[in-house]
C-alpha cells in the first residue's frame, strides 16, 4: 500500500484526459498491465461541467455493459465473499457528512480498485460489443484515477492499492469456475455502477459548492 497526500489527486483534474478519448476503441482482446507504478501527470481541467459529463459517460457505458451482460443466464452458486469499493457515509461523499478532501480520497482509491475486476469482465465477454464497452471502460477509468501535480494544504491521506495487490485480485478471480465467473461478473457490474452513481452525486456537489 502507498500512503500519498489527497492533495496528490485533484482527482477532478484528470478528469480533462477524457478529453483526448474520442476516438473508437478497438474490439481484439488487449493484456492490460497491473504491474506498472501509478504515474504523475499535471492536467489542467477545462471545467466541473465538463468532468461531471466525462464522468457520467463512463457510468453510462457501465449500466450498457450490466444491461447486456445479464441477459447471460446465471446459475445459482455460492461465492466466497467478494469485497468491491463502496463508498460509506464516514467516506465524506454523503450530503449530511459531507467533506470533499475526503471523498476525493475515497474515490480515487475506488478507481484504482476496481480495475482488475474490470479486466476480469472483459476477459469474460462473450463477443465483441461486450467487449469494446470493457475496454471503454478500462481506458476510462485508467484517465480518472491519473495522478496529477500535488498541492500542500491538505493533511489527508489516500491509501493507494499495489500492483501487486490488484494483481493477486485477478488471479483469485481467473480461478472461479464458469458459473462463478458469471456471478462475479454480475455483482460486480453492480457494484460499480452504484459506486459511480455515489461519485457523481459527490462530485455535482463538490461543483456546486465551489469546490473544483
Amino acid at each position: 500500500m502507498k500512503f500519498l497526500s489527497t492533495s496528490f489527486f485533484r482527482p477532478l483534474a484528470f478528469l480533462g484526459l477524457l478529453l483526448v478519448t474520442a476516438t473508437a476503441f478497438p474490439t481484439a482482446h488487449v493484456q492490460l498491465d497491473f504491474t506498472a507504478e501509478p504515474t504523475t501527470s499535471p492536467i489542467k481541467l477545462t471545467t466541473a461541467s465538463l468532468a461531471f459529463q466525462k464522468f457520467s459517460e463512463v457510468y453510462k457505458d457501465v449500466k450498457e455493459l450490466k444491461d447486456e451482460m445479464s441477459e447471460h443466464n446465471v446459475e445459482t452458486v455460492t461465492l466466497d465473499e467478494l469485497t468491491l469499493p463502496t463508498i460509506n457515509e464516514e467516506d465524506g461523499c454523503h450530503y449530511l457528512a459531507y467533506n470533499w478532501e475526503t471523498c476525493q480520497s475515497k474515490i480515487i482509491t475506488g478507481l484504482l480498485e476496481f480495475q482488475p475486476y474490470v479486466q476480469f469482465i472483459q476477459n469474460k465477454s462473450q463477443d465483441a460489443s461486450e467487449n469494446e464497452k470493457t475496454e471503454k471502460i478500462y481506458t476510462g477509468f485508467q484517465l480518472l484515477s491519473q495522478l496529477v501535480k500535488p498541492e500542500a494544504n491538505s493533511s489527508e491521506e489516500t491509501v493507494l492499492p499495489s500492483p501487486t495487490a490488484n494483481a493477486n485480485v485477478l488471479e483469485h478471480l481467473k480461478s472461479q469456475n464458469e458459473d462463478e465467473a458469471r456471478l462475479t461478473v454480475k455483482l460486480v457490474l453492480q457494484g460499480l455502477e452504484l459506486f459511480l452513481q455515489e461519485s457523481l452525486r459527490a462530485i455535482r456537489n463538490a461543483e456546486s459548492n465551489g469546490e473544483i
